[in-house]
């Protein structure tokens, strides 16, 4: 269904180290990124923001592997997300 979702992931308490988690959410033919600092959340789900998504296909959330931080130093943590709707 098209409209507004908000945009949540799970962030699990073993393996997400990273300071520098990168987002990209592809909505309605535009990209934003959400950069997320990992280490202060523990089990938890945050929410990436409030995006309006058309339907049409192409759209989703993509966790990079890319932090910036030195090779073989952090941990990229995923889990499980969800998107809420919020509206049309």
């Amino acid at each position: 269904v098209p409209g507004k979702y908000e945009v949540f992931v799970f962030i699990p308490a073993r393996n997400a180290t990273t300071t520098k988690a990168q987002y990209v959410i592809s909505h309605g033919g535009k990209q934003d990124m959400q950069v997320i600092n990992q280490l202060l959340y523990e089990n938890a789900w945050l929410s990436l923001g409030v995006y309006s998504f058309t339907a049409q296909g192409g759209e989703g959330v993509l966790l990079t592997d890319v932090t910036d931080e030195p090779l073989a130093t952090k941990r990229i943590g995923f889990d499980a997300m969800k998107f809420v709707y919020r509206g049309p």
